[in-house]
């Protein structure tokens, strides 16, 4: 029987230390809002070793759910380019394959606004009747704990007021890619924080 577990931790002296030897940064771009009746449509992750990413994990999904206008005007993902892109089961596979450990809960993961990313995984690992333990920190409570001086705390935002170029905005490897960036700008915030706690 498949079982998909997600536990969102606390940034401490111990997850910072695992995340400075190595965490994936994960994004989705999805169909709407609800989870138990919208899709994934795609799907990012990067790994970061020691602050730099060294693999990336990019794909469409084919979720056999029609995307509406409102959803393509944001991330310019068509119903004509889901047509040729594999099924959920096929990129759900392979994304367990390229997460490996952090698949098992050995290696943390982040995500901006991450509830919303991995609830839709786990709909979707359910759906597709595979197992998962993930541990995550949100790189969104996150900044609003330890940035200061930023107008709001949507990742475009934070990027933009820390210097990171998010070369395709709204694409999920893209932006997988910045919130890695931001995740580890973040530990440097925390470390310094504990240093004049």
């Amino acid at each position: 029987m498949s079982k998909v577990d997600g536990f969102q931790v606390r940034l401490d002296d111990e997850t910072c230390s695992m995340m400075r030897k190595c965490f994936v940064a994960f994004d989705t771009e999805i169909t709407g809002l609800n989870a138990a009746t919208d899709r994934i449509i795609e799907l990012g992750a990067v790994v970061f070793e020691e602050g730099k990413p060294t693999r990336v994990f990019s794909s469409l999904v084919n979720c056999g759910l029609y995307v509406r206008p409102s959803s393509q005007t944001v991330n310019h993902i068509s119903n004509e380019d889901l047509k040729k892109a594999p099924r959920e089961p096929e990129v759900y596979r392979d994304f367990l394959d390229f997460l490996g450990d952090a698949a098992k809960g050995e290696v943390l993961l982040c995500a901006h606004n991450a509830k919303i990313d991995f609830s839709f995984l786990k709909q979707a690992l359910d759906r597709c009747q595979m197992s998962a333990t993930f541990y995550y920190i949100d790189t969104l409570s996150l900044s609003r704990e330890l940035l200061t001086g930023m107008p709001d705390f949507k990742q475009g935002t934070i990027a933009d007021q820390l210097g990171f170029v998010n070369e395709d905005a709204h694409r999920a490897s893209s932006d997988a890619a910045v919130c890695g960036q931001i995740m580890w700008h973040l530990l440097d915030c925390y470390e310094e924080a504990e240093k004049n706690a």
